[in-house]
């Protein structure tokens, strides 16, 4: 679809419809996307992303896709709560990731979502992300994520998390170094509930599997399968057999499939 024709839609959809800032104070049950290649949306060319406007418009969308570094560096974000649809950058159309499938059905299950995504491609926890405090992509997301809620808070709209979202770990699979990994995702938790004021919200977890690095050492791929193991709120999600673009990729059709793969974890910790 034409990305004029696909934001014009939504836009006309939106005032019939949806999500209007300054309307109606509402609850929304928020959920939060971050991670790495497949979180994002590598692949995921918004030219062929099919509009769903009565829906897409009923769904609040904060995003953030740092790129770039140093003085290079930059931010293609939404400026405020906009109505779900593609990201700015990667393609002339933009770009979308497993998130839109996820909210779609979220919403169709009678819930009300609103979809906070960060998210960069190859980039590891104990690197690129790091801790709290390390001036890294963990306190990019931070500051992003604490205006979003103030945002909600100033329309006086009320939010609880209904689950964070991480895909990730093909790029700390190279290292394998355990320990430290379930070190850093802990801490990276603790930020999250500091950031929210919620403990014990749903966690999905997710990461390729057949990538090179995943496949070579299990070692973060099994960090995964056992934090959701022992932890009630948490479920691990497998992407075998969800259609490549390239080596780990998914494309378009598949990250829409990979949404509805990460709905069924949403639904067994939000019965």
């Amino acid at each position: 679809m034409n990305p004029f024709r696909y934001h014009l839609i939504l836009a006309l959809t939106t005032l019939l419809f949806g999500f209007q800032r300054g309307a109606e104070a509402k609850g929304y049950e928020l959920i939060i996307v971050a991670g790495q290649s497949n979180a994002q949306g590598w692949k995921g060319n918004a030219a062929e992303l099919v509009a769903n406007p009565k829906v897409d418009s009923n769904i609040p969308f904060y995003y953030v896709y740092p790129e770039g570094k140093g003085e290079n560096a930059i931010e293609n974000k939404s400026n405020d709560w906009e109505t779900l649809g593609p990201q700015k950058g990667r393609f002339p159309a933009g770009h979308f990731g497993p998130e839109i499938q996820l909210a779609r059905e979220v919403y169709k299950a009678k819930h009300h979502p609103a979809v906070f995504k960060y998210s960069r491609g190859a980039t590891s926890l104990c690197g690129a992300w790091q801790s709290e405090g390390d001036g890294k992509l963990t306190d990019g997301m931070l500051k992003h994520l604490g205006r979003a809620l103030q945002l909600m808070k100033d329309n006086g709209d009320t939010v609880h998390v209904g689950a964070f979202v991480w895909i990730q770990g093909e790029s700390d699979s190279r290292n394998g170094d355990r320990g430290k990994y379930a070190a850093a995702f802990n801490a990276l938790i603790k930020s999250v509930e500091k950031a929210t004021g919620e403990t014990g919200f749903p966690i999905i977890l997710g990461i390729d599997e057949q990538h090179k690095a995943t496949a070579a050492n299990t070692a973060i791929l099994e960090h995964h399968k056992d934090y959701a193991a022992t932890h009630a709120n948490a479920e691990f999600t497998s992407m075998l057999g969800l259609e490549k673009a390239d080596a780990t990729h998914l494309t378009p059709p598949a990250l829409l499939e990979h949404g509805k793969v990460l709905f069924v974890a949403y639904q067994k910790l939000n019965p």
